[in-house]
């Protein structure tokens, strides 16, 4: 499918959060999943997208739903869903209009349509047996489970420390929260400084 409707507003206000990095490899991702009308595979995406695993990975678990197959997206789904039912009762008017038209219809031409007929809806088939598969979330982990794991992934930060210091930090900028999301970001710019200039300032500043 090499064509689809794109809902600005809706898409802008689904992604007002993300980086110039996350948002440009969701709007890659969903060209993927509409063009290959599969579900998406990890195999290889991260150099597909040209995006790191990290920020592929991301976008995935907020936007996507995880099945057996890949990757799914909820609104590429009902899209595909619609543009075969379309195609398929263009294909039987079109059918319909030939058979009325035609007193004595020709056996082969006959057989050739039941093998079209065969064909797609062997297809269709499949492609409804794959989404319809049940997705497979992602557990959601507790405050101290995840907690836990932040500390295996930066286990040369003190994250009770670095805790301190978003604390602090908030209580100065109002309507800002200590979401997961806020909590990665600043340790993933402990862990990749940011270069300094020649006027010296905390990278997070203006991170948020």
């Amino acid at each position: 499918m090499h064509y689809y409707q794109f809902d600005i507003k809706a898409y802008a206000h689904a992604t007002v959060h993300l980086t110039n990095d996350e948002d440009l490899c969701y709007r890659r991702l969903l060209d993927i999943a509409y063009d290959t009308e599969r579900p998406i595979s990890l195999d290889g995406l991260a150099r597909k997208v040209r995006m790191s695993e990290e920020t592929v990975l991301i976008v995935l678990n907020e936007f996507f739903t995880a099945t057996d197959e890949g990757f799914i997206h909820p609104v590429v789904n009902k899209e595909l869903e619609k543009a075969y039912e379309r195609s398929e009762k263009a294909r039987q008017s079109a059918l319909s209009k030939r058979t009325h038209s035609e007193r004595t219809p020709n056996a082969d031409r006959s057989h050739s349509e039941r093998l079209l007929l065969n064909t797609k809806d062997s297809l269709l088939n499949t492609y409804k047996k794959t989404v319809a598969q049940k997705a497979q979330p992602t557990p959601k982990l507790s405050d101290d489970e995840w907690m836990a794991s932040l500390k295996g992934n930066y286990p040369h930060i003190n994250i009770e420390a670095e805790s301190r210091k978003m604390d602090a930090w908030l209580s100065t900028r109002r309507g800002k929260q200590k979401t997961r999301r806020f909590v990665v970001n600043w340790l993933n710019r402990i862990d990749t400084p940011i270069q300094q200039t020649a006027t010296t300032q905390s990278p997070f500043v203006s991170a948020f």
